[in-house]
């Protein structure tokens, strides 16, 4: 009875290693898929990091031009003002039937200036 006893104590201590065993091994696999996981993430969170850094540089750049664009508006705005000052003070109806080519020249060369001075803060 003693000899089965321990012919069972050995086939359940070969359960028990094989089970552990098995177990240890499984535990390895999935420690290796996690490392793979985590490698991958990694590279993931890297183009990200470097993705939030470029649109920090953009983001700077535009907040730049916005302000030159700002800028440009109060100069504009100014010289609209000077403009209509200008113009206020003279009697449009008079020049405009004596000399109307003379008007247009001059708002020619107003909006001409004045869409310049966009274009260059735009491409500055």
């Amino acid at each position: 009875m003693i000899g089965y006893l321990k012919g069972a104590l050995l086939v359940a201590s070969a359960l028990v290693v094989l089970w552990a065993y098995n177990y240890v091994g499984d535990m390895r696999q999935q420690l290796d898929v996690k490392t793979a996981q985590l490698a991958q993430n990694e590279i993931i969170i890297d183009g990200l990091t470097s993705s939030l850094n470029t649109l920090k540089v953009d983001i700077e750049a535009a907040s730049d031009r916005i302000e030159k664009v700002e800028e440009a508006r109060k100069v504009s705005k100014k010289a609209l003002d000077n403009l209509e000052e200008t113009i206020n003070k003279h009697n449009l109806a008079k020049i405009r039937n004596r000399k109307p080519e003379l008007l247009r020249r001059v708002y020619e060369r107003g909006t001409n200036k004045y869409y310049r001075e966009i274009q260059d803060v735009m491409e500055k």
